[in-house]
């Protein structure tokens, strides 16, 4: 069978795409790769995301020095391509992985070019160098596995210099994967590392073809052009430019410079100008929390990073002087329905949790035309009330008001009282 697969998939050049093994080649379409060998159990995974199929894998499908080797293939942005093969093969002894690995490396330095070590990650508990001859070693191991692969000529001048190919096997077969060469849109890896499975040693060899041509850091994508689905809340902005007392009148815009989250439509690594006071930065980025976009029109699966400029305005308008009226009899939950955005229980203040210590918070808040919240009163039953000191801050951030009472009247303006219970599990 081995035989016959081998005459099958002979290692020609392809007409159109950089030839890489067998038929395969840079770039091909996984429609063209699978009509290739029509009877490999071809298996195509589709992206949770957009449906688009991204990868396409079958077992023993590529011959490759005498063996057959499972394949994946995995496109990417901007014309990436990623072409993995691993075989596992029953060994005697650690040492029988080396035949198998030198010869996977003479057969592919005969297309590539000469294969080198690669590897200068000498913090690395399996860290290894290159001695005259091409040889790597590995001194930690050296004594009890003396082990020494040739992988063609050294020509990397300490490691940092590499021809068409690269690879890297140290003494117990680990391989590292170096930089790419800035001349080289293609980088061919080959390595090898044994394993055991109920006793027995397993040599699993591998070869990753990582074709990846110039792209951009990011991408850019305009604000304007987006539609937000959530925007910051008053409660929000209210709790941004509290701390601010030097705002003019007319407020001031902070120029984010963002990245956009393609599947989830939030914003990420916001970072203001390096002029901006440090005060107004943070009341930025925490504006720009409260933004989700509409991001069905973006690719879910381009790894490439989204960058937005997400402009901020901090006005003093933003702040709400909110103060409970006197006598105030506030509404309850049940006549004030409310919902959570996230799980309270993730902030059980760490002090009191560290310290077994249990409390009650009763939060005043108003409800806003948003539906959010401002409570600017809380009271705390606890043995030690000052661990749960700011739990309305949390009310805020997490908690949503209904447009509607239970009675059928607005909600806005209206003052509810939000029961918060910290309980030691068991």
């Amino acid at each position: 069978m081995l035989a016959a697969a081998l005459a099958a998939w002979p290692m020609i050049a392809a007409a159109a795409g950089e030839p890489l093994v067998g038929p395969l080649r840079v770039g091909m379409p996984f429609a063209e790769v699978k009509a290739t060998a029509p009877d490999a159990g071809w298996v195509e995974t589709a992206s949770q995301y957009s449906g688009k199929p991204i990868e396409l894998r079958a077992a023993e499908a590529i011959p490759l020095a005498g063996r057959l080797y499972d394949l994946t293939i995995t496109p990417g942005a901007y014309d990436a391509y990623e072409v993995r093969l691993e075989h596992e093969a029953p060994i005697a002894a650690a040492r029988d992985c080396a035949p198998i690995v030198k010869a996977l490396a003479a057969e592919l330095e005969g297309r590539f070019g000469p294969f080198v070590p690669a590897s200068t990650l000498k913090e690395s508990p399996d860290w290894a160098y290159v001695v005259p001859g091409g040889r790597l070693v590995n001194p930690e191991i050296s004594q009890r596995r003396p082990t020494v692969v040739s992988l063609g000529p050294a020509k990397t001048d300490g490691g940092s210099r590499l021809d068409h190919g690269r690879a890297s096997v140290s003494a117990d077969f680990r391989y590292w994967i170096g930089r790419r060469p800035p001349r080289d849109n293609l980088a061919v890896s080959v390595g090898a590392e044994t394993d055991w499975r109920g006793g027995a040693p397993i040599c699993r060899t591998g070869v990753v073809f990582d074709y990846r041509p110039p792209r951009p850091e990011r991408d850019t994508i305009a604000f304007e052009t987006l539609q937000p689905v959530r925007r910051p809340t008053i409660s929000a902005r209210n709790r941004a430019v509290e701390p601010l007392g030097d705002l003019p009148p007319e407020g001031v815009v902070i120029r984010l410079d963002c990245s956009l989250a393609r599947r989830q439509g939030l914003l990420e690594g916001c970072a203001p100008p390096p002029e901006t006071p440090e005060a107004r930065g943070v009341a930025a980025r925490n504006v720009a929390r409260g933004y989700r976009f509409d991001v069905k029109a973006l690719d879910p699966d381009n790894d490439v990073p989204l960058r937005i400029e997400v402009p901020i305005t901090l006005s003093p308008s933003d702040r709400r002087e909110v103060t409970p009226p006197e006598g105030l009899v506030p509404l309850t939950a049940a006549e004030a329905p409310l919902s959570s955005i996230g799980d309270m229980g993730r902030y059980y203040p760490s002090k009191a949790l560290a310290q077994a210590v249990e409390g009650r918070v009763l939060v005043v808040c108003q409800i806003q035309s948003d539906q959010s919240l401002i409570c600017p009163s809380e009271t705390v039953e606890s043995s030690a009330p000052e661990l749960f000191a700011g739990i309305s801050r949390r009310v805020e951030e997490l908690y949503r008001a209904r447009s509607t009472l239970t009675s059928g009247e607005l909600s806005a303006g209206r003052w509810v009282k939000v029961a918060v219970s910290f309980r030691m599990a068991g």
